[in-house]
């Protein structure tokens, strides 16, 4: 039987639509017998330098060419079905995996391996004007109207702890040192009308001073954050001290600031190849979900501090302002404020009364307490020798006071800037490189004639006007991946 036939040189893939380009035209004979899908064609020519041809509409591959003779070959072929069918193919609607088409930036293609290898960014934020390396206390004591929070400088606290010594050692060693005269009734009562005038130490003031001081932390915070109102005079409960301060308020401050994420890439692998940290002042160190920051820029970060008990609050958003989460720490260290507290003056005079072996008018064979010994009769006397030695034992006694506990806020030796931290890892090969080879990830339904370059489908089947075999070759392409051309 004879036939035309066009043969030519076509460069394409083997799993290609090309249909090339055919301009030789041979008669030629086929074989008996012969296959339509694996046809041989007997071909006069001179020589036979081809790699493609092509009967009627269908599109061949030359598998193998023999010389039969001078001048005579045998052509075999085999049936190129993408080219045959391409017209089929392109109709056809399938779910694409892979292709040309990048449906999404954010599709994660898995077929790329990620290196091991780490890359490290790091964005500061700016600083909040909250924390400071030089912080201050927080001294909260009981006034004459309640309990009030001060923000000092530790000279403060030194001085006041001084101050309250300071006032005994100078009231004591005038009751001890002769400033005063005890030798006869009328001599004590006159000299104990002078202390209580000059004094004033004859109540508890000074006795319950160190227990006004009802706590004193250090926290490593800016004081012009927290400081409101003028400065007032501090009181330890009645005594008035020396030393003035501003309060500090017991609301927390608030402060945002919004810090760009150092992202490495721009698409799905921000997921796959990158996480994301946030470094938080006093909280430490904390993962964040990547997959739910890759389409983000930036990270807010609404830092809440309340200076009274170094507490701090967190609550991160993404630039949207959607929430990512809340978080706590702690900045504070309790600082222990130690007072050797001498006996007070009023104690002195009491140990000193207590030497009084009775009253003469009263005959009240009792130790009385001063008040009551102001109005006693004349004429009781003070056993000099007995009273001396209790009253500078008195004097020598100590009451260790302590308020808090030694403790650290270690996280002020380090960074008090927040910061957002990437580690990322790079892929084998980008995903553009990929493209041409393998596609970008599509993974939806759509006409393959919307489509060019490598293309994969999943679960695909063609209807066309072919035998069974060839449908088989052309879903097995279509699956396995193909290029449309």
């Amino acid at each position: 039987m004879s036939v035309t036939v066009y043969f030519d040189n076509v460069s394409k893939r083997r799993n290609s639509t090309l249909q090339g380009t055919f301009t030789h035209s041979y008669d030629c004979t086929l074989k008996a017998p012969t296959s339509l899908d694996r046809p041989t064609f007997l071909v006069s020519a001179a020589t036979m330098d081809y790699n493609a041809a092509k009967w009627d509409n269908r599109y061949y591959f030359i598998d193998d060419v023999v010389s039969v003779r001078n001048g005579q070959w045998e052509v075999s072929c085999v049936l190129d079905v993408l080219a045959t069918y391409k017209a089929d193919i392109l109709a056809s609607t399938q779910y694409v995996c892979y292709s040309s088409y990048k449906s999404s930036n954010w599709l994660p293609d898995t077929r790329i391996s990620v290196l091991r290898s780490t890359e490290y960014a790091e964005n500061v934020g700016l600083d909040t004007g909250l924390f400071s390396d030089t912080g201050f206390y927080v001294l909260t004591v009981v006034g004459k109207t309640g309990t009030v929070c001060y923000g000092v400088p530790m000279a403060t606290i030194t001085g006041l702890i001084s101050d309250i010594q300071d006032w005994v050692d100078d009231d004591v060693t005038a009751i001890l040192g002769g400033s005063y005269s005890w030798g006869s009734t009328e001599d004590a009562i006159k000299s104990l009308a002078e202390i209580m005038t000059k004094t004033g130490c004859i109540g508890n003031a000074y006795q319950n001073a160190p227990q006004m001081i009802r706590s004193c932390v250090w926290v490593p915070l800016s004081l012009g954050m927290f400081e409101t109102g003028s400065d007032e005079r501090i009181y330890l409960g009645s005594y008035e001290t020396p030393f003035s301060a501003k309060k500090i308020r017991t609301k927390p401050s608030v402060i945002t600031v919004t810090v760009n994420i150092p992202w490495k890439f721009t698409d799905w692998r921000r997921s796959v190849c990158e996480t994301v940290y946030v470094q938080l002042p006093y909280a430490g160190l904390i993962e964040l979900g990547s997959d739910s920051l890759a389409s983000e820029s930036s990270v807010k970060i609404q830092t809440s501090v309340c200076a009274v008990d170094g507490t701090i609050s967190y609550r991160l958003e993404t630039g949207g302002g959607k929430t990512i989460g809340y978080y706590a720490g702690s900045c504070s260290a309790p600082y222990a404020i130690g007072i050797n507290q001498r006996t007070g003056a009023g104690e002195v005079i009491q140990t000193a009364l207590a030497g009084l072996s009775k009253t003469v008018a009263t005959a009240t064979d009792v130790t009385l307490n001063p008040m009551s010994w102001i109005g006693a009769t004349a004429g009781a006397t003070l056993e000099g020798i007995n009273t001396a030695y209790q009253t500078a034992n008195a004097a020598l006694t100590t009451h260790p006071s302590c308020v808090g506990s030694m403790g650290g806020a270690a996280g002020a030796g380090l960074t008090q800037k927040a910061s957002v931290i990437v580690m990322s890892h790079e892929t084998v090969a980008t995903p553009a490189s990929m493209a041409p080879t393998m596609g970008y990830p599509t993974m939806q339904t759509m006409s393959l004639s919307s489509l060019t370059g490598f293309c994969q489908c999943a679960n695909a089947h063609i209807a066309a006007a072919a035998q069974a075999q060839e449908l088989d070759a052309i879903d097995a392409y279509l699956n396995s991946g193909f290029f449309i051309e």
